[in-house]
């Protein structure tokens, strides 16, 4: 198969992966802070108000949390759509093998220890796809910390568990960094519709999932964390059809030498030219955005304000010297500073003060609040600004 054709991603397991019945959890431990330990805990979190049943697999266990365990996935008596697996690299193959015949529909691969390692690594790593590839069983990872569904609940990583649902859906390449992220959004109140780590992407690519969460219903905002993508021109062509009705928020690193040096032991990928990803995320739509906190802010705008319809804007501001910062980031960002009709000027000249000058950006030259709030009215009205958004510190921006 040629790295430009990817295999169909059936409808089942997308089904599987976020809204399984029926989980087996290989690897399943009662230690502790344990990843067996951890995934069960979000395994079960949903069992009994969803219904769900959860196996665990653990051939020196009897039972793990209440659970009764199982030796191999192979010994549970009902069907499996869902497996999620966490158990040492070396004996992945065997267990990935036994969930194809046990006919599961989707695998989570946590293990570390394949292609970001070492040849032996890529070796194993190598016959697991070749097993997926035989049996047409797709999975996520591996060395990747799990995935939710806020909605259906489902979790292999407990700190999503409590996440509120959402529309904001966030695949990140790196386990922690997507982590970090997604509590970072949770505290600032934003709902989440689902979370994926990556992993190495031995099967699934950044870009399959790009190409699920553009239709997902519950799915409105699109946040990626990039180190490297395996289809450049793929991803390019989905976020050009995606972005005009979905935005795409992405953080891409990797773009020093040493960063991408970091990037290739990390997840096995190739960081590629920055300027390159720059260029394509412009010519997409995608949002480039430089942390999680740029991230969520720009999430919460988007979720919470109305969309600009054009690059026309207008700044209302405290000061002068904000209106001078507001209008220099809105041009380099491409904006343009729109006059105001002479209407609007009038209605602004009668309740600010003589010293006022007349003009966009309009400096509020310390009048109260009611002053303030007449002149945002009359920038409102004005048929060249079409929405009125405030800003903090910064005063606010009407956008065409």
């Amino acid at each position: 198969m040629r790295q430009d054709e990817r295999p169909v991603i059936p409808a089942e397991f997308w089904h599987a992966l976020f809204r399984a019945r029926s989980i087996a959890v290989i690897g399943a431990s009662d230690v502790t802070g344990s990843w067996g330990y951890d995934i069960m805990n979000a395994a079960l979190a949903s069992a009994r108000s969803k219904g769900r049943h959860v196996f665990p697999v653990n051939p020196n266990l009897k039972e793990v949390l209440g659970q009764k365990a199982y030796p191999t996935i192979l010994d549970i008596p009902e069907a499996v759509e869902l497996a999620i697996i966490a158990v040492p690299a070396r004996i992945v193959p065997q267990v990935f093998r036994q969930c194809a015949e046990k006919g599961v529909k989707a695998a989570v691969i946590i293990t570390a220890g394949f292609a970001e390692v070492d040849s032996a690594g890529a070796k194993l790593q190598e016959e697991i796809v070749a097993i997926a590839r035989e049996h047409n069983l797709h999975f996520t990872g591996p060395n990747c910390v799990g995935h939710a569904d806020m909605h259906s609940r489902l979790a292999s990583i407990s700190f999503a568990t409590t996440a509120p649902a959402g529309s904001m859906a966030l695949v990140s390449q790196s386990g922690t960094l997507g982590a970090s992220i997604l509590l970072m959004a949770i505290s600032r109140g934003i709902g989440i519709s689902k979370f994926v780590s990556t992993g190495n992407e031995a099967d699934l690519h950044l870009e399959d999932y790009l190409e699920y969460l553009a239709r997902d219903e519950e799915t409105k905002i699109i946040a990626l964390y990039i180190e490297g993508l395996r289809q450049g021109r793929r991803f390019y062509e989905l976020a050009r059809k995606t972005t005009p009705q979905k935005p795409i928020l992405a953080i891409k690193s990797g773009g020093t030498s040493a960063a991408a040096q970091a990037v290739r032991s990390h997840t096995g990928a190739l960081a590629g030219s920055d300027a390159v990803y720059s260029a394509a995320f412009r010519q997409s739509g995608v949002i480039r955005v430089q942390d999680e906190e740029e991230l969520c802010d720009t999430a919460l705008a988007l979720l919470r304000l109305p969309l600009p319809r054009g690059r026309r804007v207008g700044i209302l501001t405290i000061g002068g010297g904000f209106g001078v910062m507001t209008a220099e980031l809105c041009e380099k960002e491409g904006l343009e500073i729109a006059p105001l009709e002479e209407r609007t000027l009038k209605a602004m000249a009668a309740v600010l003060p003589p010293r006022w000058t007349p003009g966009n950006p309009v400096d509020l030259v310390g009048v109260r609040p009611t002053g303030g709030g007449k002149t945002g009215d009359a920038a409102a009205d004005d048929p060249g600004l079409a929405s009125f958004h405030l800003v903090p510190r910064h005063g606010a921006v009407a956008h065409l």
